[in-house]
């Protein structure tokens, strides 16, 4: 992975800081094209652990940030806290989710395509699945430059009513949702508007290729 993010980002030492009460390196990637945004982070010295990240827009602002303000790295452990799969009993609840997830998702070529990918993003993953209270399957593409992300969802739109076209963003988190002919573009990605905007305005519809 990291060939794949020296080729979207400079990536290179920052200072040294105390985050949690831990000696930390922050190691800066700017981007290399306004595609994508600047990101900085800082991990704990011995063990490499993340510590604190921030994302930046093209200005250098702070639009998310998250870090620890407590931890205890190295401490025991209660073996009192760890039950065995087998142990939890007949009335213990399972992860019903990620089973419906695995039986429902289909792996494999939808036919859309991204003809406009920015550069520097591969597809990571393409699955077709059913959602629970759907009665559409929902085509998902995923695509990552190494660091951020973008996923594409296309769904049969029986009703455009109500629809929200347009651009959505809360923080770094971007979301373009657009009606093409009879189906629901959803762009999503961690990336500034423009791209998933260039993205969701690319999209198609290929066929399958045999």
């Amino acid at each position: 992975q990291l060939p794949l993010l020296q080729e979207n980002y400079v990536i290179h030492a920052g200072e040294a800081d105390r985050v949690a009460g831990f000696y930390a390196q922050s190691i800066i990637f700017h981007p290399r094209d306004k595609m994508r945004y600047a990101h900085r982070m800082w991990v704990h010295a011995d063990t490499g652990l993340l510590l604190k990240a921030v994302v930046l827009d093209e200005r250098g602002h702070v639009i998310e940030k998250y870090a620890f303000t407590q931890l205890n790295i190295g401490g025991g452990i209660d073996r009192s806290w760890i039950v065995p799969n087998n142990a939890r009993g007949r009335g213990a609840r399972t992860d019903t989710l990620s089973s419906n997830k695995k039986n429902n998702a289909v792996k494999g070529e939808s036919g859309w395509r991204v003809y406009d990918l920015p550069a520097g993003f591969k597809k990571t993953t393409e699955v077709i699945r059913h959602l629970r209270g759907r009665d559409q399957a929902v085509t998902h593409l995923a695509y990552s430059d190494g660091l951020s992300g973008i996923s594409v969802f296309v769904e049969k739109l029986n009703d455009k009513t109500g629809v929200e076209q347009g651009l959505h963003s809360k923080g770094v988190m971007q979301v373009f949702i657009k009606v093409q002919d009879d189906n629901l573009l959803t762009v999503v990605g961690e990336v500034p508007a423009h791209t998933v905007m260039q993205v969701a305005e690319s999209v198609r519809y290929g066929g399958v290729q045999k």
